[in-house]
């Protein structure tokens, strides 16, 4: 945004020029806040991926068999 302030400056003297200088800047920002919400999420599952692998619980949990005569039965 700092590089285009002259730029912004030429479209704010031409009608409705304020309406696209403020227009880009709001999408701009609205993108800047989308990133950080895609990094903090990625962040966050890159932290789960890693828990799933080194946790001892889920590998108990999710990766122990059961036989097949272990079925229970209601009588």
């Amino acid at each position: 945004m700092g590089s285009s302030s002259d730029g912004y400056q030429q479209l704010m003297a031409l009608p409705n020029g304020s309406l696209a200088v403020y227009g880009e800047v709001a999408l701009l920002l609205a993108f800047q806040v989308l990133q950080v919400v895609v990094f903090v999420a990625m962040l966050l599952t890159g932290i789960w991926v890693a828990y799933v692998y080194k946790s001892v619980w889920v590998r108990n949990t999710f990766t122990k068999t059961v036989a097949s005569g272990q079925v229970a039965s209601v009588s």
